[in-house]
Order: structure tokens, then sequence, then C-alpha cells
């Protein structure tokens, strides 16, 4: 496949007409661009018994180029650019967190949009609602439709503590 410009690569979905081949782990995934770059940390999803999703590191590319002996049942190719469609979309949530440290301005719900993934919370790259919070939720409304492909989390850490855990991700048509 080949674009006049330079494109942004984060996942692809590939689905077989036969189901997923004993050898897709030889499948070779070659981006062209300036120079030829690998998929590089390749992390492969099954979603059902024809269908994987295979995730590389964000890269551009203008020609991609699969080879290897998965091809010959090879039906179909979805390739996403990794845009984020919640950058800067409005956001609510139900308390705000301080602490002696940084003040409510650091856990805005605004913060887990605003492109940065940074996962100290000092940083204000994060979004916190209060602790002592009993039912706590967070909120994205999208200003229009969107098609939703994929949801990415990146948790919040402190030391070797990883701040998430019970939650749920629901998503919803109004």
């Amino acid at each position: 496949m080949q674009w006049s410009t330079p494109q942004r690569f984060s996942w692809l979905r590939l689905i077989f007409k036969q189901g997923v081949p004993d050898s897709i782990d030889d499948l070779k995934i070659v981006f062209r661009h300036s120079q030829n770059t690998n998929c590089q940390n390749r992390k492969m999803a099954v979603v059902n018994d024809r269908t994987i999703d295979i995730h590389c590191d964000t890269c551009q590319f203008q020609e991609l180029v699969f080879s290897g002996a998965a091809l010959v049942d090879l039906c179909r190719v979805h390739i996403s650019g990794g845009r984020n469609v919640a950058l800067k979309q409005p956001t609510s949530q139900r308390s705000n967190y301080s602490d002696n440290v940084c003040n409510e301005m650091c856990s805005l719900s605004g913060n887990a949009v605003d492109g940065n993934t940074d996962s100290n919370l000092y940083s204000r790259s994060c979004t916190h609602t209060d602790i002592r919070e009993a039912r706590p939720w967070w909120r994205l409304e999208f200003t229009h439709p969107k098609v939703v492909t994929k949801v990415a989390l990146y948790n919040r850490h402190r030391k070797l503590v990883v701040w998430c855990g019970g939650g749920s991700v629901v998503v919803r048509l109004l």
C-alpha cells in the first residue's frame, strides 16, 4: 500500500478468510518513508478466530509492505493513524483531588485529554478524583459524533503504587 504523503500509524487489523494462520508470527511488516522501519514493539491481540490486531510504536510512513506465508489467507486490512479523537474534548468528574504538594489544578478532568501521557499527577497531566469520594466518575463528551475503535487509558503512577482498580469503561450513545 502506498500514499502520496506521510501517514501516522499505531495499529492495524488483519482479517483472514479461513482463520488466523499458524504462520502469523512470521508476518513481516515494513514501514517505508525516508528509511525502512520495522514494526517496533509489536504486540498482537486476537479479536476472534479470523481477526487479529497488531500494535506497533507510532511512526510515519508512506508505504506499508507485508510479507510472509500468512498473506495467502489475508482477506481485509484496516489501518489506524492513531488520531486521538478525545483530545481537548469537554470533560467532567465528580470531584478533584488536592494535597499539600498540589492544589486542585493538578487533578482537573481536562488533564486526561490534554495529549500529555506523563503518569505523574504533579506535572498536571493526570485527572484524579478526591480520595474520599465514595462513587467517583469521570466523563468525556464529544462535541460531534465520533467513531471510536479503541480506548487507551494511561494510569497514574506514584513510586511503586499503581493508582487504578475496580473501575469500568462505559461507552454509550446519548
